[in-house]
C-alpha cells in the first residue's frame, strides 16, 4: 500500500499491528476494574472498540489527505499556513462572538488580559 508516494513495508505494518494489539490488551485488562460503574447501555465493549477504531482510522486518513494537499500544490507551506490561520481566526471570532457576545459588549474583547497573557501573545506572535 502506498501513502503519499511512500511505500510501507511488511515490517512497519507488523509493528503497527503489534502496537494496536498491545494498547487493546491493556485497555481490555483495565475494563474489568470498572465493571460496576455505568449503566447497561455504556458497557458494550466491542461497539466501543469499533467506534474508537473507526474514529482513529478516519482521523489518520484525514491527516494523510491534508499532508498530501499541503505538499501537492504549487503554493508554499508558509502561504498555506497563513490561509489556515486566517480561517481559524475567522471561525474562532464567529464562535466567540456568537457564544459570548454579551461579555464582549460589557467588558470588551481584551478583558482579563494581564502581563502574562500579553507576554504569551507576543512570544507566540514573534
Amino acid at each position: 500500500m502506498t501513502l503519499l508516494e511512500k511505500r510501507i513495508d511488511l515490517r512497519q505494518w507488523l509493528a503497527l499491528l503489534i502496537l494496536v494489539l498491545g494498547i487493546s490488551l491493556v485497555q481490555w485488562s483495565q475494563s474489568g476494574e470498572n465493571s460496576s460503574k455505568g449503566d447497561a447501555g455504556s458497557k458494550n465493549m466491542m461497539f466501543g472498540i469499533g467506534v474508537v477504531s473507526l474514529g482513529c482510522c478516519l482521523s489518520a486518513l484525514a491527516a494523510v489527505y491534508f499532508e498530501r494537499v499541503l505538499k501537492g500544490g504549487n503554493i508554499s507551506v508558509w502561504t498555506r499556513n497563513v490561509h489556515l490561520a486566517m480561517l481559524g481566526v475567522i471561525l474562532g471570532g464567529i464562535t466567540a462572538f456568537a457564544t459570548e457576545a454579551h461579555l464582549f459588549h460589557e467588558h470588551g474583547f481584551f478583558a482579563g488580559y494581564d502581563g502574562v497573557v500579553w507576554s504569551y501573545v507576543l512570544a507566540q506572535g514573534g
